[in-house]
């Protein structure tokens, strides 16, 4: 059974999501809210109290117990660390693993990178390289992902900046033994696509909406056929604010005529949304035209949340979608996007071999040496293949030879009986064609690779057609009468060999 924890601030909520997966099926098992006594962004500027805080609540690191979290005591002036704490400390820590979310305010969006002809591994290397340019300071390239757009456009996103939780997690971390595992760090945006995508099945030209509203700030996401069509700037106005439901009505109808949006099939609400009633009221602005619903994973078990928690599941759209994502984690619904630093990687990964481990190193070795006997022995398999190939290549290219010869003797023939029904077909007048039958004639000697199949005159004027080998072959042979004009040349082919038909009109002198 795997545990997965997704956490999200937004404002003062903390917001916590506890999914469970066992034997393929994945529950929801808990959703919370805590509220944390200061914001993020006035606690970032605290940093120099952040020891003092943390031995307040944990006390000296070596007198620490092995066996768990050492109980919090009441403090005079709860901190954020002390209620982020007290929000984990009942979670199954050592079961699971951690992902948090980006502050919005830490998150950086940049439009339209379009990119042609440039494989897929490179795209992201192509743009940073691109964004750099412009940039005073230049981006990591761990900062820094890109998403493919449904008009073949990327999507850049730049994550600048600590993140507060992440923080606030190895804080404790190092109090703990390193208990807390943390997995992913994760993008609003992109959670809540994910999300959408995993709850919901979109049609291939099917138009959706994403509406999130938090207590600061609220985003619109444009969806076509499931993918990312146009991410809305962000809407400086949280739940709170009486002129949300407008301000979103708006910015809604702003987006669809700037982007040239003939309609729209759904629109999927996320967030505090429900606490404002922004269903009703979308479905008094747009009718029946447009499908409206709460984004709400039906395809989890929710048997296990309370009842009151539950009608109140939306709004935990991107804690859920964190912590969904870490138990599958090769979905293709969820973007293989993660910004979790690499430093934590290598340590979360640090690697004790054990007396297993030295008995798999040495399953290994036999296995390599088995693995290069049979490299071996097929190599030497390989190269008399190649030996006996060789062989019939060399006797193949030999009949080819012959091959090749006889076909120059059957089309020399057939040259040969053409022009020999040339001249059977000739009147007896035109004879006062000699002169000019023989200038040719001797023309073509001269040039080669070119014959006449056709000659047709009259008192006035006379017409050839002929074939040649070489293109520039008919220009020559035009260029010995003045009076001559190239008529037509087209090209054919016989035998995978490029033929030029030429037909050559003249006047007489």
């Amino acid at each position: 059974m795997k545990h997965s924890f997704g956490i999200f601030i937004d404002g003062l909520d903390l917001k916590v999501a506890h999914l469970v997966k066992r034997k393929g099926k994945i529950f929801i098992k808990d959703v919370f809210t805590s509220k944390l006594i200061s914001r993020v962004e006035v606690e970032e500027e605290k940093t120099s109290e952040n020891l003092d805080q943390s031995k307040e609540i944990f006390g000296d690191a070596q007198s620490m117990d092995d066996s768990g979290f050492q109980e919090i005591t009441e403090l005079e002036k709860p901190t954020n660390l002390s209620i982020i704490l007290d929000s984990i400390n009942h979670l199954p820590v050592k079961k699971g693993r951690f992902g948090v979310n980006i502050p919005e305010s830490n998150v950086y969006f940049i439009q339209n990178g379009k990119f042609k002809n440039i494989k897929k591994k490179k795209i992201k290397y192509n743009f940073l390289r691109e964004v750099n340019s412009n940039q005073k300071e230049p981006i990591e390239e761990d900062c820094f992902e890109c998403i493919r757009k449904y008009d073949g456009s990327y999507l850049g996103i730049y994550c600048k900046g600590n993140n507060y939780i992440l923080e606030q997690l190895e804080e404790i971390n190092s109090y703990v033994s390193g208990k807390i595992k943390i997995s992913l760090i994760e993008v609003n945006e992109l959670a809540l696509i994910g999300y959408a995508r995993r709850c919901y099945r979109f049609q291939e030209d099917e138009t959706g909406i994403i509406i999130y509203v938090g207590n600061d700030f609220a985003r619109i996401i444009f969806i076509k056929g499931g993918e990312l069509f146009h991410l809305g700037d962000v809407i400086n106005e949280g739940v709170n604010d009486s002129s949300i439901k407008d301000t979103i009505y708006s910015k809604i109808l702003l987006g669809l005529d700037e982007w040239g949006i003939s309609g729209v099939n759904t629109i999927l609400l996320a967030g505090e949304s429900i606490n404002i009633e922004l269903k009703k009221y979308l479905e008094e602005k747009f009718g029946d035209s447009v499908v409206i619903n709460y984004l709400e994973p039906e395809i989890l078990d929710q048997s296990a949340v309370d009842q009151d928690k539950r009608f109140l599941i939306s709004s935990y759209a991107i804690p859920i979608s964190i912590a969904w994502k870490i138990l599958e984690p090769e979905n293709r619904e969820f973007f293989k996007i993660n910004f979790l630093p690499e430093r934590i990687r290598r340590k979360q990964n640090a690697l004790r071999i054990e007396w297993h481990g030295y008995l798999l190193l040495l399953f290994l070795m036999l296995m390599s040496l088995f693995i290069l006997k049979k490299k071996v022995d097929a190599n030497m398999t390989i190269r008399n293949l190649e030996t006996n190939i060789n062989s019939l290549q060399s006797e193949i290219e030999f009949e080819n030879q012959i091959v090749d010869y006889v076909n120059n003797m059957v089309r020399e023939i057939k040259l040969l009986e053409k022009k020999n029904s040339i001249l059977d077909s000739l009147e007896n007048s035109s004879i006062k064609y000699s002169d000019i039958l023989e200038n040719y004639s001797r023309n073509i000697q001269v040039l080669n690779s070119l014959w006449i199949e056709k000659f047709q005159g009259n008192s006035k004027n006379y017409s050839i057609e002929g074939k040649s080998l070489y293109r520039n072959r008919i220009n020559l042979l035009a260029q010995k009468d003045s009076l001559t004009q190239i008529k037509n040349v087209k090209e054919n082919k016989i035998r995978k060999l490029k033929i030029y038909e030429f037909e050559i009109f003249a006047k007489h002198r």
